[in-house]
């Protein structure tokens, strides 16, 4: 398994907060 940087991380983490801020107002 790949290390993952922290800024990928972040980002991911960003998106994945979006994503469900997103279905929750949905």
């Amino acid at each position: 398994m790949p290390k993952i940087d922290p800024i990928t991380l972040s980002v991911v983490r960003g998106i994945l907060e979006t994503t469900q801020r997103e279905m929750t107002l949905a």
